[in-house]
């Protein structure tokens, strides 16, 4: 299965960038859910939004068309629009420059 999310590690701090979204065939960035959480939040986050994939998603519907039907994210089509409408609980890119 593929899940079409995607986790990188924010070093040294031991947080993570949660990503999700993507297309299974490609035609769809990830894009960024919560950012800097750490690892124990993980599962915390992604338990109750699996068991409702589970429960809730058309057939043969992949998990990155799922989190976005269901409002998790808005879909990412082209780069240029990477940055745009992330997850309310994800800061804006230009609050992260120091």
């Amino acid at each position: 299965m593929t899940c079409h999310h995607k986790l990188t590690q924010v070093l040294p701090y031991g947080a993570y960038n949660l990503y999700l979204g993507g297309g299974y065939h490609g035609q769809r960035l990830n894009k960024l859910y919560r950012s800097s959480i750490m690892e124990d939040e993980i599962l915390e986050i992604m338990k109750p939004m699996i068991k409702r994939y589970a429960a809730e998603r058309n057939e043969g519907e992949r998990f990155g068309d799922f989190v976005i039907r269901a409002g998790y994210i808005k879909p990412t089509t082209e780069g240029k629009t990477f940055h745009e409408d992330v997850s309310i609980f994800a800061p804006s890119p230009f609050d992260l420059i120091v």
